[in-house]
């Protein structure tokens, strides 16, 4: 038998789908599944049983367990050998999962759910799970039971209130959690109760997908509307009465909306195929109006060049978007509305500009990010993003004032920021060089047209906008034979596309499993397992039925459908996006610590305001405290605390004020101070309204020239004295 590597990213179910095997006939167990299923798991014939995988799967967990085996005691438990059994037959035979219901009674929930399998293993499986309880549990625990008229087995498990009972009926091994769930499945088999596969909403779902169950398949259902009324009833059982958000805030988020859930996996023409749907009852609201978007076109997706590494393009209205999550916050929270509208007006006195009102606005809809071979990027280096712009001169002032902001900000972090240009062509790139340190980064971007490039390199970018610039650009993603080929499978109008060459990534990191895998088994091997490196095969075989994959998101009056075909992105390249994240770690904590200071200047840039606005009203004087503020309403309490203050009073204030000042006083004088928490520096607000971010030494300075200024040294607080 052929082997094959697995490579796919959409979990077992569409790894197997890329598998060529000897099956057992596949068997759709939703037509023997009780309608009462809230939420429905089946699968059938994942792997052959003689395939490689499900050799190594036992030889691996024997070597384990056998290693694990104290010196002196008998061998590896005997529950093993039924355990290995029984997962052999859920992935080798037809297998449906069933959750009826959840209760609460006495503080322990009572489920009702039930596993069905079918196919050639059947008929041995209650001997297989007889004997594993037996080894678990005792035998004196596991007794013969009745089920209306069938004879069938339960386990009484010490301090756990679930009573499994299993057994055979007809065709068909059941494994249920309480009788109700038995007798369920029993009457369903029996053509005495309606199945799963007839309820119509089951059935809409899965005719919405064109999915097909008579082969090798996945498939997930979740009936939404039970499963959020059944945790309504349980958490009111709990706490006695909801609190009065709970139900508004399901409406604005979309979740009652939502009808059920479907998600399907199968081959298509000898391709994974996946099906993702999501059934509305409404128009899309809260979170759902992330695809209430407008169609892709043509010319969004010859940005894309035709040999891109993986690519994402998705229509997105962001000013539509945060209107939306305003509307929420006063529908859910409106006490919220004024500290949100706080904040914005606040970071609008330091950016210069504000982000609701002018940044969201400069961009358009579409935004696409990729990597390509030109980007000459490693691993996520060459990842660029490109962004539709209404307004490229407002945006590009914009940037400017960003950059001139962090300056101030990574100069207390020994790293002096650079802005450059450079010229490519008939393109101009801008870049920030970082000094001081070895950053291996340089972010860039430019403009093409009303597009917008950004990456991490002025080289990347430079590339990248060759392709953007119909003028200069190569064949793009429609020219590829492949991608044509799996978009004439997939719907026309849609709001989002994702492309990756899963070919590339399979011979990119099978060098990295391959050495993995043999050092495993290597290490098995002093341990006495003996596990045959041939499970592997060579890398032409490995990627031998490896598509490329390519995904669409779309919306119609009945949903959110999601549609893909092809192996997907590889799970290595999962890896190493968490390998280069983990690199990144230091950075991005460092990051943090930059947005909490930024945070803590816009606190003080907004006490510096607040100041202002009173000293007009009082012939210039500055407030005598920051009390008088807050009494006001100038300002709110949450703006007197910094986010970097360790002390765990909410109410506690982080900052210092220098009262006794007015608008007239020198302006290189200290209004108001953060108190520092470390030994890097700290934020300052001065008399003329600037906030900035000062090393420790020089905010003492500072400090100590303020209270000379005023005449008042003999008041300088003692850490500041010389």
């Amino acid at each position: 038998m052929r082997r094959r590597l697995q490579v796919g990213w959409l979990g077992g179910a569409v790894l197997v789908m890329a598998l060529g095997a000897r099956l057992t006939p596949a068997e759709d167990l939703a037509g023997v599944m009780p309608c009462d299923a809230a939420v429905y798991i089946g699968w059938s014939a994942w792997l052959a049983p003689d395939a490689p995988d499900i050799q190594m799967q036992q030889k691996l967990l024997q070597t384990v367990l056998d290693s694990a085996v104290q010196p002196g005691t008998a061998t590896t438990p005997a529950w093993v050998k039924p355990l290995l059994e029984l997962l052999t037959s859920l992935q080798t035979g037809s297998v449906g999962v069933g959750l009826f219901d959840v209760t609460v009674a006495a503080e322990m929930p009572e489920i009702e759910a039930a596993l069905l399998v079918g196919g050639a293993d059947a008929p041995r499986l209650p001997e297989v799970v007889h004997k594993l309880f037996v080894q678990l549990a005792g035998a004196e625990h596991v007794g013969s039971h009745i089920v209306g008229d069938v004879q069938w087995e339960c386990a009484h498990l010490e301090g756990v209130p679930l009573l499994p009972v299993w057994g055979r009926h007809k065709d068909y091994f059941v494994f249920a959690i309480g009788d109700a769930a038995a007798s369920k499945v029993v009457e369903c088999i029996d053509g005495r109760r309606p199945s799963l596969a007839t309820v119509e909403e089951f059935a809409f779902n899965r005719n919405k997908v064109g999915a097909h169950a008579d082969g090798r398949h996945f498939c997930l259902y979740v009936d939404v509307q039970r499963v959020v009324a059944r945790a309504r009833e349980i958490a009111m059982q709990a706490l006695g009465e909801l609190p009065p958000m709970v139900d508004p805030l399901l409406d604005e988020l979309g979740i009652t909306a939502v009808r059920a859930k479907y998600l399907h996996v199968n081959q298509d023409n000898g391709q994974p195929r996946m099906a993702g749907f999501a059934h509305l009852t409404c128009p899309p609201r809260g979170l759902l109006k992330l695809w209430d978007q407008g169609p892709l076109s043509n010319d969004d997706l010859k940005i894309i060049p035709k040999n891109a590494y993986w690519a994402e393009v998705a229509n997105l209205d962001l000013v539509a978007v945060w209107q939306e999550v305003l509307r929420i916050v006063e529908v859910v929270a409106p006490d919220q509305v004024a500290m949100i509208e706080g904040a914005i007006a606040g970071t609008r006195g330091i950016l210069g500009f504000s982000v609701t009102d002018e940044l969201l606005p400069a961009f358009g809809d579409t935004w696409a990010i990729f990597d390509a071979p030109d980007h000459g990027g490693f691993l996520l280096s060459g990842t660029v993003l490109v962004a539709e712009v209404k307004d490229v001169a407002a945006l590009g002032g914009m940037l400017t004032r960003l950059v001139e902001l962090v300056t101030p900000l990574a100069k207390a972090g020994d790293i002096t920021l650079r802005p450059l240009q450079t010229g490519h062509g008939p393109h101009t790139v801008h870049y920030v060089l970082l000094g001081g340190k070895p950053v291996p980064i340089a972010p860039a971007w430019g403009f093409v047209a009303d597009r917008w490039v950004f990456g991490l390199s002025p080289h990347t970018v430079a590339a990248a906008m060759r392709q953007v610039d119909p003028q200069t650009r190569g064949p793009s993603l429609l020219d590829h034979p492949e991608f044509q080929a799996a978009r004439a499978r997939l719907p026309k109008d849609v709001q989002g596309i994702g492309y990756f060459d899963s070919r590339y990534f399979a011979r990119m990191w099978y060098p990295l499993l391959r050495f993995l895998q043999t050092a495993g088994v290597s290490s098995l091997a002093g341990l006495g397992g003996e596990l045959d490196l041939a499970f592997m095969p060579p890398l032409p075989d490995a990627i031998a039925d490896v598509t490329n994959y390519v995904g669409t998101s779309s919306t119609d009056a009945d949903g959110i459908l999601y549609l893909s075909v092809g192996t997907g992105a590889p799970l290595p390249a999962v890896a190493g996006t968490a390998l280069a994240t983990s690199i990144l770690l230091p950075s991005l904590a460092q990051s943090r610590e930059v947005a909490k200071r930024a945070v803590s200047a816009a606190n003080l840039h907004s006490i510096g305001v607040a100041c202002y606005a009173y000293a007009m009203d009082q012939d210039g004087e500055f407030p005598d405290n920051l009390d008088q503020l807050l009494h006001s309403g100038a300002i709110v309490q949450k703006m007197l605390r910094s986010p970097r203050d360790p002390s765990d009073d909410d109410s506690a204030v982080s900052y210092v004020y220098l009262a006794g000042q007015s608008t007239e006083a020198d302006p290189r004088n200290v209004l108001a101070y953060e108190r520092p928490v470390d030994e890097e520096g700290t934020n300052v607000l001065f008399v003329d309204g600037h906030v900035d971010w000062l090393a420790l030494e020089p905010f003492k300075a500072a400090v100590r020239e303020t209270y000379r200024r005023l005449g008042r040294d003999e008041d300088l607080p003692p850490e500041f004295r010389e």
